[in-house]
């Protein structure tokens, strides 16, 4: 009896994924094996690791907000679900009711970045993707289809460096940030951290500068 209980109050604890996108609504569900009449809460966790209540569920069915909310995007069912219409940035973090967590990871635009050759940028993750990596962060570089993992901390914090990189021009910073020094042409494509797009990266290189100055002259 004590085994099954400890794999249901496991199971309960692993955090649930809801991705959506900025403006979108999403509904987050509370667990569906609280009593009836039972007194429940609604509570979220944002990645600084501040916890609030959001709503409370009194026994006798009343329902109360604990935030203000004055254009009531934040809606309660007869089940005690939560459904949040217009999503914005700051709604991310993880959200419990009854001992069942989701982590709602807000999708904005990935950032966008243009570089010379022999330059440095620095690649941001993002709160959304720092709480998709629930401790971990893995940088992946997606070019023309083709994915690779460029680094990855572990949650007890080492850092193991997954390409070819004898120079060390790739760095992950203290913030989950991915810097790259001497950027090289096969550095451009997508950015990934946690499995998030969060940047796309632009590399100019010699030949992109011929072509403009012949450009130019040629307009002359």
């Amino acid at each position: 009896m004590l085994i099954i209980l400890s794999v249901i109050k496991e199971a309960l604890n692993d955090p649930f994924i809801s991705k959506v996108s900025k403006g979108a609504s999403a509904t987050l569900y509370c667990n569906p094996s609280l009593p009836a009449g039972s007194q429940a809460q609604w509570t979220r966790r944002a990645v600084s690791g501040d916890k609030h209540v959001i709503v409370t569920r009194q026994e006798d069915g009343r329902v109360v907000k604990e935030i203000e909310d004055l254009q009531n995007r934040f809606q309660i069912d007869d089940r005690f679900n939560i459904r949040i219409e217009r999503v914005q940035t700051g709604d991310l973090g993880t959200y419990e009711c009854g001992g069942r967590e989701t982590s709602l990871i807000v999708l904005a635009d990935p950032a966008s970045h243009t570089v010379s050759e022999g330059e440095s940028v620095t690649l941001y993750c993002g709160d959304s993707a720092d709480l998709a990596g629930a401790g971990s962060v893995r940088w992946k570089q997606v070019n023309g289809g083709n994915g690779h993992s460029i680094l990855y901390k572990d949650p007890a914090g080492k850092t193991v460096t997954q390409v070819n990189d004898p120079d060390h021009r790739y760095q992950l910073r203290p913030d989950s940030s991915l810097y790259i020094r001497k950027v090289k042409s096969a550095d451009a494509g997508r950015y990934e951290c946690n499995g998030i797009h969060v940047a796309d990266l632009k590399v100019l290189t010699g030949e992109w500068f011929v072509y403009v100055l012949l450009s130019r002259f040629t307009m002359i």
